[in-house]
Parts: structure tokens; sequence; C-alpha cells
């Protein structure tokens, strides 16, 4: 644990979990954030990174649990098993958890068929509904107790108000009688609980009653009329019996929360789950982070990976992959150009994960649990240990080197640097040596050329390097895999201000065949650039044909399938017809046999003849018309893709069913001027086919088989909860579409409640739709803020 408390510090962890706690409603919550340690058992992990992840998708959906603060009931829980009553604000919290539960198991029911891994935490939760509704029909807030509690409570309540009006009243008469030349104000107030009036004080004897206090200046006296003073014992009996019955309310109240404790216990600590799962699922959303793939291997390897703690907008994302079947990392690159940054987000990324926490790279980023995570980055010169620089260096890296085994992740930055350079360098290469035959999943950087050399060589590490812009003098931040990079200090010196002597009498004390060296560097350096930009050239091109060739193979497919589909229909009426013949010619037959037995002259003969053609051809008429074609395009062919369309083309709706004539044949954004009916529209030239006229058919004619608009079922609501924001406007075009067809002014769109992205998307999107009059949200009956209300122009 100690190894994980240096990182944890070293890595910032901690500013993270601040983050995620700030998303938490309950204190507990919090508090279980904050002090969050990394998890290294893998499939805890991949449970906990499921979870959040399920929990980000309702958020993604527009569906939240809506999780309010309240109070652990623990603490109160126990005073109960010893025999302690509670007070109202306690049992109010209860009722208040009670009523959470009740919210919570709704949202279930309501998303089964969106739930899987946090089933487990639904299960927990159990409805007491008859206590949670004694509750809060008992205790109005913290310091109430409704008249509802009891139906004694109610009668004393209402003796109380009766007698109050009763001593207001007596009291008025006072000050409104004759005695009002006594009285210093006309305002009824109290003294000790007492009701009394505010006499002046040389009057005092002439109301009769109880003094019960006198002004500071001594000028009023407040005396407690005479005629009250039995009314005010009176209304002290009704406060005390009020008093006593609320305390045998919340006697019975916290006997029956007593009788429920260990299910309301379970309760708590199941809603703090998802106070703490959702709370990081919310995190994860505004950070825009994703799922890792968790492997067992040592390996980590990701993808688009971003620094959490930098402004999204100004990091540079890494691809950086290490350990296991890959090779481990000596990264090299300019000073300033990411080296160190790299390194922390490899760690930070790696306690995040291992904290269950999604991290802001892709989704198919892999990391891997490890039992340590050791980390040497940063000054670590000791002033109160009196140690250099170096030696702080070395003593923490021995301890890393103790501590190390084939289970951990080690981090270290500039290594064995802030010495002699080749003794500094020859320490560096031992290192590494070690590490490599210890198995750790390890990523150094370094400026030793001997180290990168080794790397070059080594079968168990790899040099990667961060790329220097040699045309702007400043660092890239990308990382290259492969080939190691030069410090660039005298480009960089050069930049901020060293004089251009100085760089070039350093150029002169370096040794020429180093100068060389480094030379050569460079130039290998700019070749496998141009290398990797021409093959990643070709991997795009060929990856662009195999997409190609995919979607020819599903287009064959979907033709294939459209030939088998009009076959089939084809056959099943080809069966009908042949039916329907068999069952004509027999009843011709039928009829034929009857007219043979009336004939008897060649008179009849001629009759039975008439009557048999007669039969035939009612026959033949019948079915033409039964199974002739009639629809939309009956008698006109339809062009499978509309080509340069003009003023007058008459061309069919393909996905709405309708046909239209264009009005105007130049296209705006890919769409054209469609009259359809009464209705003007733009319609996408995608969704249309053009209609020609059957006198230049040549060949068989194909039409789809519409129903009437009579038969159609007209659409008034569409239903968008689960849908992503982008196919949710699709579904509302579409509906907009079909209402707009059917002569619908009123649309209903179903998006739910939640944390309002999905509403929040759809209402931007209807503000601008031209054929929108008007937009609300609905009225209770109509389903509240979770309906979308349209009025269509």
């Amino acid at each position: 644990m100690k190894n994980f408390e240096r990182c944890i510090k070293t890595l910032e962890l901690k500013k993270i979990l601040q983050q995620v706690s700030e998303f938490a409603c309950l204190d507990e919550t919090k508090n279980l954030i904050l002090n969050s340690v990394p998890i290294t058992n893998l499939q805890m992990v991949s449970t906990k990174l499921n979870e959040t992840d399920e929990a980000m998708a309702f958020l993604e959906r527009g569906e939240a649990l809506n999780l309010f603060e309240i109070k652990s009931p623990i603490k109160f829980l126990r005073q109960l098993k010893t025999g302690s009553f509670l007070n109202q604000a306690e049992i109010l919290n209860i009722g208040l958890i009670l009523n959470q539960v009740r919210f919570i198991l709704n949202f279930y029911d309501n998303n089964l068929k969106f739930v899987k891994f946090l089933k487990k935490h639904f299960l927990q939760l159990s409805r007491i509904d008859t206590l949670e509704k004694s509750i809060l029909n008992s205790i109005e807030s913290e310091e109430f107790v409704a008249d509802e509690a009891s139906e004694n409570l109610k009668l004393i309540r209402a003796s109380i108000v009766a007698k109050k009006s009763q001593i207001k009243t007596i009291l008025q008469n006072y000050i409104n009688g004759p005695n009002k030349q006594y009285i210093q104000d006309d305002i009824i107030t109290t003294k000790n609980g007492r009701y009394v009036l505010a006499v002046k004080s040389q009057f005092k004897e002439k109301v009769p009653g109880l003094l019960q206090d006198v002004s500071s200046s001594k000028a009023t006296v407040f005396i407690e009329p005479s005629e009250v003073v039995g009314c005010c014992n009176d209304l002290k009996m009704l406060f005390a019996k009020e008093k006593a019955e609320i305390e045998l309310i919340l006697k019975n109240l916290s006997l029956k929360c007593a009788e429920h404790s260990n299910e309301i216990e379970q309760n708590y600590y199941a809603m703090v789950n998802f106070d703490l799962i959702f709370a990081k699922a919310k995190f994860s959303l505004q950070l825009g982070c994703s799922k890792p793939v968790i492997v067992a291997d040592g390996t980590i390897d990701l993808l688009s990976a971003r620094h959490p703690l930098i402004d999204k907008n100004e990091v540079v994302p890494i691809n950086i992959k290490l350990g296991g079947s890959f090779k481990n990392l000596i990264i090299s690159g300019p000073n300033t150009g990411g080296k160190t940054v790299a390194l922390k987000t490899v760690g930070l990324l790696s306690l995040m994960a291992m904290c269950g926490l999604l991290i802001p790279s892709s989704g198919s980023s892999k990391i891997s649990i490890f039992k340590n995570i050791l980390v040497l980055i940063g000054d670590e010169q000791s002033i109160e240990s009196s140690l250099s620089t170096f030696s702080a260096h070395m003593t923490h890296l021995a301890e890393i080197l103790r501590a190390v085994d084939g289970k951990s992740l080690v981090l270290v930055d500039e290594i064995c640097g802030g010495t002699d350079p080749q003794q500094g360098a020859a320490l560096a290469v031992s290192v590494v040596e070690n590490l490599c035959k210890l198995g750790a999943c390890f990523a150094i950087t370094t400026h030793y050329m001997q180290l990168k050399l080794f790397a070059q060589k080594s079968e168990c590490v790899e040099n990667a390097s961060f790329e220097f812009d040699e045309h702007s003098l400043s660092p890239t931040y990308r990382l290259k895999i492969g080939f190691f990079g030069q410090s660039s200090a005298f480009q960089i010196s050069k930049k901020i201000g060293i004089s251009n002597e100085i760089i070039i009498r350093a150029k002169h004390l370096i040794d020429e065949k180093r100068l060389e060296f480094d030379r050569v560097i460079e130039e290998f350096g700019r070749a496998k650039l141009k290398y990797e930009k021409n093959l990643k050239i070709q991997k795009d091109k060929i990856k662009e044909l195999d997409e190609l060739k995919l979607k020819i193979k599903e287009k064959q497919k979907q033709i294939e399938s459209s030939a088998d589909d009009y076959l089939e229909k084809a056959r099943k009426q080809a069966n009908e017809t042949l039916k329907l013949l068999q069952s004509q010619a027999n009843t011709i037959l039928n009829e034929l046999k009857k007219l043979d037995t009336k004939i008897k002259t060649d008179e009849n003969i001629k009759q039975a003849l008439a009557r048999a053609k007669s039969i035939s051809k009612n026959s033949v008429n019948g079915l033409i018309k039964k199974f002739s074609f009639k629809n939309e395009a009956t008698i006109e062919e339809i062009d499978e893709v509309p080509i340069n369309l003009k003023k007058g083309d008459k061309v069919l709706i393909y996905d709405l069913d309708k046909s239209g004539i264009v009005l105007d044949g130049s296209e705006k954004n890919g769409s054209v001027l469609v009259e359809i009916g009464i209705m003007k529209l733009r319609i996408e030239t995608k969704r249309l086919k053009l209609i020609k006229s059957a006198e230049s058919k040549t060949n068989l004619r194909i039409g789809r088989n519409f129903a009437s608009n009579k038969h159609r079922k007209i659409e008034t609501t569409v239903d968008l909860r689960g849908q992503t924001a982008i196919d949710a406007i699709f579904m509302v075009d579409r509906a907009i579409d079909s209402c707009l067809l059917s002569n619908v002014s009123v649309l209903s769109i179903i998006h739910g409640k939640g944390a309002g992205i999905l509403r929040n998307s759809v209402n931007k999107h209807l503000k601008n739709h031209k054929n929108v009059k008007s937009q609300r949200l609905g009225d209770y009956y109509e389903g509240g803020d979770g309906v979308t209300i349209v009025e269509l122009n």
C-alpha cells in the first residue's frame, strides 16, 4: 500500500477523486470516493467498470435516478435497537429514504431491458410502502407533525384553535370597550406563554388580572386579565395534551421503524452504491471517458489517451502501448516535448481504471491490473535529508528495485540523471536489464544515447520518441514508436534566446563523429516518418477498398433478397390464381352438365352454347379484376434511381408510399421541391424514385403495392426513449413528414425525463424546423416533462 500511496500523490489521483465526489449527493458517498484506493483484483475492477459504463449509458439516453440528499440513518437505527425512540426529524429522514427507494425501483421496472450489471444493486432494495406512507402522512417537516397523524391530535388542535379564538375575542373586547383608555397598544401579545394586554402603568389597577411582565421603560405593564386566566390555563392543558399525543405518535412510528431496521439499513447502503456509481458515470460523461478492456497479461495499450487534468481543448491525445507481448518503452525526445506527461498519463489512467473509473481514451484501449505501480517522477532532491537530486533519485530507485516483480508497472522519468553522463548511462542500462529479467512492465524517459542504443538492440525494450518540428523549433507532442529522438538542445536553446555565437561554439566542442552520428539519426528519423506516412496512406486505401467490397456484397445480398421476395410473392399469386381457375373451371363444367340434360332441340343447343360463352367470359373478367394490381404505380414503371429530375416529372416518395410532381428540378442540399396533393415539400432525392409513363415501357413493370390513405394507420406519437440524439432527430423528422401527409397538426414526442439530454437535443432541433409552428412540454396528464407537444404548420 505504501507504493500506491506514493504513486497516488505523484500522479495526482486525489484531484480526480475530488472532481468525482462533486457529483455525489450523499456525504457518505463523497467520503467513499475521496478515500478510494486502487483495487488489485481483476474481476472486481471489471465489475465496477461495467457498472459505471451501464450507468453512463442511462445518462446518455437521458435517464437518471435523480437521487436527492439524505442523512445516514445508521446511528438512528442503532438507537432503536437499544429501546430509544426517534424524533420527528430522524423519522422523516427514514421516510424520505423509503420514498427514494420506491422511485429507484420504479426506475428499474421501467428500464428492465437495459439493466444487466446494476441488477444486483436493484435487487438489494425493498419497498416498505405502509411505513413510508405512515411517516410521510404524519410528519410534514422536521419541526411539524401533521394533524392527520392521529384523530386525537386533530381534535386537540381543533380545541386549541377554538380556545385561542375565545381568548382573543375577550382581549379584543377590552381593547375596543370602555377600558380602551387604559390600553397602551391595541395589539394582543404573549408573555411567559400567557396572553396579555399592554396597559399604561398608571392604570394598572384599573385592569384586574395577573401581572406577567413590565417594559424596560416601566411605562407599560403586561397584564393577563382575570377573564382569560382560566382560558389560558385550559390552553396550557391542551398544549400539554398535544405534546403527549405527538410523543405517542413518534413512539409508534419508532416501533414500526424498529421492525424494519435491517431492511432500512440495507436500503440505505444500496442507495449509497447507486450514488457512487452514478457519480462516477456523471464524471465520465462530462470528461468524455470510455470503458477500457481489462486484461491479465500485464499489457497497456492506450489509444487517443488524454491526461484528465489538462484542459481537453489543449491536451494532445497519445497512442502508447507497452508490457506483455509488447515491448517496454525507452522514451526520448526534446525537453518540454511531453515525455513526463506521457508517463503520468499511463500511470494515472491505470490508477483510475483500478478505482472503477472510466478513462479518457478510446473504448478499445487495454489496461492491466498491477499489484504495484512504482513511480519516480519529478525533482527528488531532499534538503531535510541532505540528499542531492541524484542521491534522492537513486534512493527512491533502490526502493522500486526492491519492490518490483513481474506484476508491477514501473514509470521512471530521466533515469539516473544528475550525475556523470557515462556513469549515469551505464547505471541506467543496468537497471533496465534488471527490470527485463524480473518481467516488469515499464516505461522510462532518458536523454542517454547508450540507453537508446541498448533499446535498439534489445528484444525486451523498444524505443519511442516525441516529435520535434524543425521548422517551428517546437515539440509536436506526438509519440512515435520504433525509433529514438534527439534532445534538440541546440534548437531549443536558440529559440529561447541563447546567442548564436554560444550555440556555434558548443557545436565545435562536440566530437565530429558524434555530430555525424546525430545527423544520420535525424535522417533515419525523417525517412522512417516518410515511410510510416506512406504506409498509413496505403493502409487507408486498402481499408477503403475493403469497405467498398463489403458494401457491394451487402448491396448484392439486398438485391438477391428482394428478388427472392418478388419470386415468393409471384409463386403465391400463381398458386392462388391456379386454385381460382380450377374452381371456375369446375363451375363451368357443372353448368355445362346441367345444360346437357336440358338439350332437346337445336334451339336448346344454341341457347346452351350462348350460356357457356357467357359463363366463360364472366369468369375471365372476374379473374382479371381480382388479380389486376391497382395502385399508384399501376400503369407506370418506376426507375431505381432518379437522375436529372426536371419540372413536371412524376416521382414516388419511396419511404412514405406517396407519389408527387416535381415543381423545381434544381437540387438544393441534395433535395428537390415536390407537390404531393395540396402540399409542397422539399424532399431528399435519395428518397425519390422516378415514375415513367407506361407508353415507353419495354420491360416487365414492377410496382409497389401501397395501401390507400384511408387504410394507413395515422401515427400521432413518436417514442424516442432508448435512442441516441442523432437517431431521435431522424425519427422526429420522419414523424413530422408522416403527420403533414396525413393532415395531422399535432404530434406528441416521448423522450423521457432523466438528465434532459435527449429532450434538449430534440427541442433545439424543433426550434429551427420549418414545419413546426410551436412546441411545449406536456401537461401533467400528458406525461409532464417527459413529453414534448408539437403543433405543425
